[in-house]
């Protein structure tokens, strides 16, 4: 639902962008952009929790046995989990900071672009 809402908010900022081709009416895209960077965020970190939630289950599952050799690739998942997870959560809510802050400025633009690598 959350990754839907993102894409309508990207798709809705796309679409004002077209309607309000004058960058004065730049504005009239608040609400499509704000929308769009919130859920991206919030979609972003609801997806590093469940993948965390089921990884750590995992490795408590291979750590009953004791001739499970899952432990340590377990821990490299999780740890890039955090790392990749908790870096576009970052990105995305200082990209709505940046924008929140300063909705004329282009460095969110910038900042948009990355969200979708």
């Amino acid at each position: 639902m959350c990754t839907s809402a993102a894409a309508g908010g990207a798709f809705w900022a796309g679409a004002e962008q077209v309607i309000h081709k004058k960058f004065s009416e730049r504005s009239a895209g608040d609400g499509a952009v704000t929308t769009w960077l919130a859920c991206s965020a919030a979609c972003d970190a609801g997806i590093m929790a469940c993948l965390l939630w089921f990884l750590i289950r995992a490795r408590n599952e291979a750590a009953r046995f004791s001739g499970s050799q899952l432990a340590a690739p377990l821990n490299r998942m999780i740890r890039l989990t955090i790392e990749s997870g908790g870096l576009t959560t970052a990105w995305a809510i200082v990209a709505l900071i940046v924008y929140t802050h300063k909705p004329s400025s282009n460095s969110s633009v910038a900042m948009g672009f990355l969200l979708g690598r």
